[in-house]
């Protein structure tokens, strides 16, 4: 007891010479969870679509329509539609895209109602995202819209070429057989500059996707060879590669979705990285085109 009272006197008089107490305990880091967006339902989709088209924000119209547009789901098809009745260029450029990738089955006969549409056909630039739009699902409901006047009614070389790779995205007898009706034809008359058909080189890229047969831009031999199997071909569910890595690479980032496009440019800003820490500098990435929209 005495040496108890002693010790309390003692530690009270000099605290300096106090007994080292145990650290407090830190709180554990509460680091901030990420926050969790919900999707709106398509119901919620469509009604903000509609709602933005009401004014003349055309570039807040367009953006509403790229954000909530490819919500799978009919009200949502539906609201796009709607937005081809706008005169902006940059809104029906939008609406274009969102029905390309939208997944509802509907989205597709949306942009069949528009094949007679002349502020989309007649615009190079509009017709080339159409084009591309309407090759996306690989439906043989587009074939006839695609090869329509296809050589002769084309707004220049660009849309031309995006409705030929169209064909060579649509895995489907039909689209051989159309190709195939172009060389014998040779584009009305329309020659390359080698003297072959016409884009000789893109009906070569969509019929080597489609058969898995090479024979270049020679046209005597493609139709030697579409003699001798047009009877019995048969279309597989996988597309065949190209014979060139980089044409390759700009076919598949052309029929990627927007996510599998984002991750592929992630992928490619992944390996950059790599690339100029192990050499020290950056060498640059591949070749930024991806062959369309």
């Amino acid at each position: 007891m005495i040496l108890t009272a002693f010790l309390t006197a003692f530690l009270t008089a000099f605290p300096l010479f106090a007994l080292p107490q145990d650290p407090a305990a830190e709180e554990p880091s509460q680091e901030p969870e990420a926050e969790v967006i919900e999707q709106p339902s398509p119901a919620e989709a469509a009604a903000a679509i509609k709602e933005v088209l009401k004014g003349k924000d055309y570039i807040a119209i367009a953006a509403t329509i790229e954000e909530l547009g490819m919500i799978e789901g009919k009200p949502v098809v539906k609201a796009v539609a709607g937005a081809f009745k706008s005169k902006d260029k940059l809104v029906k450029t939008a609406a274009i895209r969102a029905l390309r990738y939208n997944p509802d089955p509907g989205a597709l006969s949306e942009l069949l109602k528009r094949k007679k549409d002349k502020s989309i056909v007649d615009d190079p630039e509009l017709a080339v995202e159409y084009y591309h739009a309407l090759g996306q699902a690989g439906s043989a409901k587009a074939i006839d819209v695609l090869c329509d006047d296809l050589f002769s009614g084309a707004k220049g070389d660009k849309v031309a070429k995006a409705r030929i790779h169209s064909l060579g995205h649509i895995r489907d007898k039909e689209s051989v057989d159309e190709l195939m009706g172009y060389m014998v034809s040779s584009g009305g008359g329309r020659r390359g500059r080698g003297g072959g058909p016409r884009y000789a080189q893109d009906v070569r890229l969509a019929l080597v996707v489609l058969t898995g047969e090479d024979h270049g831009t020679d046209t005597t031999a493609w139709l030697g060879w579409w003699g001798d199997n047009k009877s019995k071909l048969k279309i597989s569910e996988e597309e065949w590669p190209l014979p060139n890595a980089k044409r390759q690479r700009q076919w598949r980032r052309l029929w990627g979705t927007p996510q599998q496009k984002e991750e592929a440019r992630k992928e490619r800003e992944e390996k950059r990285k790599e690339r100029k820490d192990e050499d020290g500098g950056d060498e640059g990435g591949e070749e930024s085109g991806d062959g369309g929209s």
